[in-house]
């Protein structure tokens, strides 16, 4: 138990519990960012990448979901626009494999050039349960106004934290 203080303020004890995590790899590569196999979101196009990820059995809540990202053309911080979407359901449970379903559409976030960058996907993921077998749709929308990364992005794999 540990008790918490923020901003002055005391919050109750509670249990820290220890964050999992699960990392989903490049398994189809196109490229490579130094030593890094990559997938290569091509600037000024819709690019789509698919991965799977099955949700651990001692799976209770989930901390973030991040697709991990780099740029290494343009300076500064510029936005990459994108979208997801998400199909899932129990594996061996009598769930159908898209009973659930989820999205995120035209979303942006910015990106530092040269750095490893999370973009935060747990949206797609509401309602996931230990044992579900989740396909993920990553799109960058090069094509649209609000990508204004003017280079190509890497895509160097998926982080899934949990408790």
């Amino acid at each position: 138990m540990s008790t918490t203080t923020r901003k002055g303020v005391s919050t109750a004890a509670v249990p820290l519990l220890p964050v999992e995590e699960v990392f989903v790899k490049v398994t189809d590569p196109n490229g490579n960012l130094g030593d890094h196999p990559v997938v290569v979101l091509t600037d000024g196009v819709d690019t789509t990448i698919r991965f799977q990820l099955k949700v651990p059995p001692e799976f209770h809540t989930l901390v973030r979901a991040d697709v991990i990202v780099c740029q290494i053309g343009t300076a500064g911080s510029p936005n990459v626009q994108w979208s997801t979407t998400t199909d899932f359901g129990g594996i061996c449970l009598d769930e159908a494999y898209n009973l659930h379903s989820d999205a995120e559409t035209d979303q942006t976030t910015a990106i530092t050039q040269n750095d490893l960058e999370c973009v935060d996907i747990s949206g797609s993921l509401s309602g996931i349960a230990a044992n579900d077998l989740v396909g993920i749709t990553f799109i960058r929308r090069g094509t649209q106004g609000g990508d204004t990364v003017d280079a190509d992005v890497y895509y160097l794999g998926f982080r899934f934290q949990y408790i």
